[in-house]
């Protein structure tokens, strides 16, 4: 029984892991898709596309700056080039 239970609890915990890294991941699409938009001149579009969004890991130290830090660096270029 306790084996059935440690692998219920380990297969919960690679469950919850895998639905971070999706949630990652289509985040990084988008921001993709909006640093190709910003590099295409297509500034609203990928304005819209940077908004903040609350992710799973937001609260986690990042060694090189978070998701939010690259989302905020994307909307000050895209108003730069838009003279806003």
């Amino acid at each position: 029984m306790k084996t059935v239970v440690g692998r219920f609890a380990l297969a919960l915990a690679l469950f919850a892991a895998a639905a971070a890294c999706v949630g990652e991941a289509a985040y990084a699409r988008r921001m993709g898709e909006a640093h190709r938009r910003l590099a295409t001149l297509q500034y609203a579009h990928g304005r819209n596309a940077a908004a903040d969004e609350s992710i799973v890991t937001t609260g986690l130290p990042w060694p090189l700056g978070t998701p939010r830090d690259e989302a905020s660096r994307h909307r000050a270029t895209t108003a730069y080039w838009q003279s806003e």
